[in-house]
C-alpha cells in the first residue's frame, strides 16, 4: 500500500444478507474514494462477496463461519495485514475481531477498531455461556485500540461492566439514505399486513411471530396476513410451524432480497420479535418509511424506540405480547398514525446515513492523526 489515500483493512465474517453486511457496504461505498482505500475481508458464504467485489473494492476471502477459534483463519488474517500493511484494521462483530485480537503478537502495530454490532453476551444461551462470551468481549476490547458500539445502551452496558475504557469508546449509530424511503401511506381498509425482514435464525424470534398470527385469527378474530422478507437455517422448521399453528396460509414467505425497499410499501405494520439486536437497521427503515413499528426489548430495540411515542415496546419472548401489540394498532388507527409520523421524525432526527459516515469519517481522521503523533 503505497498510495497517500488512508488505507484500511475491514474484516467481517459473514457475507449473508444481514445488518452488519449492510452497514460495512454503506460505510465503504460512502466515503469518498478520493480520500480512502478499503480492502474487505469477508467469508465466502453470501451474496456481500460479490457485493463488495462488483463495487470495485480489494475482496479477500477467508472462511470464518466454519468455527469459533480457528488457527487458519487466524493465520490468514494476520499475515494479510503484515502483507497489505493498512493505515488501519476495522472488524466487525465479535468472531472477526476476536480473529484480529488472536494475531495481535504479530499486528500490534497496526491500529486495530472494533464496531460492536450487539453484544455476544446478551444472546439467548445459558449462564456459563454468557460469562464466556462476556470474557471474549472483554478480551477483544483490550487488544483493539478503539471500539465503536452502533448502540448507545449497548455501550453504556460494556462500560458499566468494565468490559472497554470509556476513553476507548466511541458512540456511532447506523444511519440510512432517507431519501430512498416513502412518506406515511394509508393503511388497507380489509386485511392488515404484518411485515418483518430478518433472517430466519432463533436470534429474530420469527416464532414469536407466528405464535402472535395465531392468536390474532383464533382469539381477536382479526384478519391479518404477514410477508416475512429473508431466510436462513430455521427456515423449514418456521413453515412447519406455522402449518402447526394454523396460519402458514396467511404468511407470504419471500426468502433472502438484495434490497427490501419494495416490500415496506406493502407493510401496514411492521414488527421485529427479535431476542437481542445491536442498532437493526431494518427497524429505522420501517420507521423512514413512515410504517408503526412495534420491536421487543432489545438494546436496540430500546435505543430506537420510545414506546407509544414513536413505536411499541414488548417483552422479548412473547408471542402474546406481540398479538395484543398488534390488535392494539389494528383498533386504534389514530395512534397507529400518531406513532408512524413520529417515528418518521425520529429516523430524520438521529439516522441520516450522512450524519453516520460523517462521524465515522471524523473517527478514521482523528486515529491516523493520533497514530502519526505516537510515531514522531
Amino acid at each position: 500500500m503505497k498510495s497517500e489515500k488512508i488505507q484500511i483493512l475491514q474484516i467481517i465474517n459473514s457475507a449473508q444478507h444481514g445488518g452488519g453486511a449492510r452497514h460495512l457496504y454503506d460505510l465503504v461505498s460512502g466515503l469518498p474514494k478520493r480520500d480512502y482505500e478499503f480492502h474487505i475481508v469477508i467469508s465466502p458464504d453470501g451474496p456481500y462477496t460479490e457485493t463488495f467485489r462488483d463495487a470495485g473494492f480489494n475482496v479477500y476471502e477467508i472462511d470464518m463461519m466454519s468455527g469459533r477459534f480457528q488457527s487458519r483463519a487466524i493465520k490468514s488474517i494476520s499475515r494479510l495485514i503484515e502483507e497489505l500493511k493498512p493505515m488501519l484494521i476495522h472488524a466487525h462483530g465479535t468472531r472477526a475481531a476476536f480473529f484480529v485480537a488472536r494475531g495481535r503478537k504479530k499486528t500490534a502495530h497496526f491500529p486495530f477498531i472494533y464496531t460492536a454490532h450487539g453484544l455476544s453476551y446478551n444472546k439467548n444461551s445459558g449462564l456459563w455461556v454468557r460469562v464466556f462470551n462476556r470474557q471474549i468481549e472483554r478480551y477483544i476490547c483490550s487488544k483493539a485500540d478503539k471500539i465503536i458500539s452502533v448502540s448507545p445502551t449497548d455501550g453504556r452496558e460494556m462500560v458499566e461492566n468494565e468490559i472497554v475504557s470509556r476513553k476507548k469508546l466511541k458512540i456511532i449509530r447506523n444511519g440510512i439514505d432517507l431519501n430512498r424511503f416513502l412518506k406515511l401511506k394509508g393503511r388497507n381498509k380489509n386485511t392488515q399486513v404484518i411485515g418483518c425482514v430478518a433472517r430466519l435464525t432463533e436470534q429474530k424470534g420469527i416464532k414469536y411471530l407466528i405464535e402472535a398470527l395465531s392468536i390474532l385469527k383464533y382469539v381477536y378474530n382479526i384478519e391479518t396476513r404477514a410477508i416475512i422478507v429473508g431466510d436462513g437455517p430455521l427456515s423449514a422448521k418456521l413453515k412447519i410451524l406455522a402449518e402447526k399453528y394454523g396460519v402458514n396460509d396467511r404468511i407470504e414467505w419471500i426468502g433472502a432480497v438484495d434490497d427490501p425497499i419494495d416490500y415496506y410499501k406493502k407493510f401496514d405494520i411492521f414488527v421485529l420479535p427479535s431476542l437481542w439486536e445491536g442498532l437493526p437497521l431494518v427497524l429505522i427503515e420501517a420507521m423512514a418509511s413512515g410504517i408503526p413499528v412495534i420491536s421487543t426489548d432489545t438494546s436496540g430495540g430500546l435505543d430506537i424506540v420510545k414506546d407509544r411515542k414513536n413505536g411499541l415496546l414488548i417483552p422479548r419472548g412473547s408471542g402474546e405480547a406481540l398479538a395484543y401489540a398488534i390488535q392494539e394498532l389494528y383498533e386504534k388507527p389514530s395512534m397507529a398514525k400518531k406513532i408512524a409520523v413520529s417515528g418518521r421524525e425520529e429516523a430524520e432526527k438521529k439516522y441520516c446515513l450522512n450524519r453516520f459516515l460523517n462521524l465515522t469519517d471524523s473517527f478514521y481522521r482523528e486515529t491516523v492523526r493520533e497514530t502519526n503523533r505516537k510515531k514522531v
